[in-house]
């Protein structure tokens, strides 16, 4: 599979968490692996989707909430 560019990876993100839930960060990934076609142990997608959660975070779209994520 190609490399999906941070667009389809941040909305997948925003998809997978809505808002007033907490989510598991390994929820996030096995949602954003199922709606890009990729395999959830891809290590590059892992990496990829826990950067777009850390920018989320930082602009305070997601709130971290120890092993989970919270959506405002």
């Amino acid at each position: 599979m190609s490399k999906p560019s941070a667009e389809p990876i941040r909305a997948a993100v925003l998809a997978a968490v809505p808002p007033g839930v907490r989510v598991a960060r390994g929820a996030i990934l096995r949602a954003v692996a199922r709606r890009l076609g990729a395999e959830p142990g891809d290590r590059g997608l892992r990496i990829r989707v826990a950067r777009a959660v850390r920018t989320l975070e930082r602009e305070g779209i997601l709130v971290d909430v120890g092993p989970e994520v919270l959506r405002r």
